[in-house]
């Protein structure tokens, strides 16, 4: 298993994890990263040898528009938050068993109203 880092509040990943963790080349790897990077998605940090990769602002913004997420906040925490939240809001609601309260019922989390887009996603209360 590989030892992930945190730089400032953020998983990295290094060429080295991503290979661990994909089973790729070494050459693949390297040209996985740059190409995320090049669009965007994550950020370089550091030099050869000790680079490593964090989340880049285009990376929410590509998850927000996969997850039909709009209203994505400009300021990039914000932003991260919102959709870690909507991650988080459907994986609590996909594990409630069919005609069961979800999660956020049971410990009496109050829901954030759907988006206009996302209100055919989401599961109406039983």
């Amino acid at each position: 298993m590989h030892r992930r880092r945190r730089s400032r509040g953020y998983f990295t990943v290094t060429a080295s994890s991503y290979r661990g963790a994909t089973d790729v080349s070494a050459a693949t790897a390297t040209a996985d990263l740059r190409g995320a990077t090049a669009a965007g998605l994550l950020r370089a940090v550091g030099q050869t040898r000790g680079r490593r990769y964090v989340a880049a602002p285009g990376l929410f913004s590509a998850i927000a528009v996969e997850l039909g997420v709009d209203g994505l906040p400009a300021e990039a925490e914000a932003a991260r938050s919102r959709v870690i939240g909507e991650l988080g809001s459907r994986l609590l609601e996909s594990v409630a068993p069919p005609g069961q309260p979800s999660l956020f019922d049971a410990a009496g989390l109050e829901k954030l109203p759907a988006e206009p887009d996302n209100a055919a996603r989401t599961r109406s209360p039983t």
